[in-house]
C-alpha cells in the first residue's frame, strides 16, 4: 500500500507539488505548503531541482511570500523540506533550528503539517507582529 501511494510515475512536477497542498496566511504573508508522502525519498529527491523550479513558479503565480514542500518518509517518519528561496530558508532556520543543505531542510520528526509545521510557523509570525 505504501509503495502504491509513493508511485508518482506519470505525474508532472506541478501535480506532485499540488497533490497535497494548501495556502496559509501568517500575518501579512501568504505561504503555500505542500507535502509528499513516500517510502522512497531518494526517488522524490531525484526531482529536487525541477520541484524547486516549479515551487518558484507557483510562488509567483499565487503571489506568495513563501512556499515549502515537505517530503515525508512514511517508513522512517522523517521530514525533508525543500526550500525555494532565502526568505523561506531564514524562517525555517529560525522556527525549527533546522540544518539546511542544498535547499533541503532536515525537519526531523516534524511530519504533520497540521499539528507541527503550521502551528510552529503561526507562532513564529505572531511573535514578529
Amino acid at each position: 500500500m505504501f509503495e502504491a501511494k509513493s508511485d508518482l510515475t506519470g505525474f508532472s512536477t506541478e501535480q506532485i507539488l499540488l497533490l497535497d497542498y494548501k495556502t496559509f496566511h501568517f500575518g501579512n504573508e501568504h505561504w503555500g505548503v505542500g507535502t509528499g508522502e513516500t517510502c522512497n525519498v531518494d526517488r522524490m529527491l531525484e526531482r529536487k531541482d525541477d520541484l524547486i523550479k516549479e515551487m518558484n513558479e507557483i510562488k509567483k503565480k499565487q503571489n506568495l511570500q513563501g512556499i515549502l514542500f515537505s517530503i515525508i518518509d512514511i517508513l522512517k517518519e522523517k521530514n525533508l523540506t525543500l526550500i525555494a528561496g532565502e526568505h523561506e530558508e531564514q524562517i525555517i532556520r529560525d522556527v525549527f533550528q533546522a540544518n539546511i543543505n542544498d535547499n533541503i531542510a532536515d525537519l526531523g520528526s516534524n511530519i504533520s503539517r497540521k499539528k507541527q509545521i503550521i502551528p510552529a510557523l503561526e507562532k513564529y509570525f505572531k511573535s514578529k507582529n
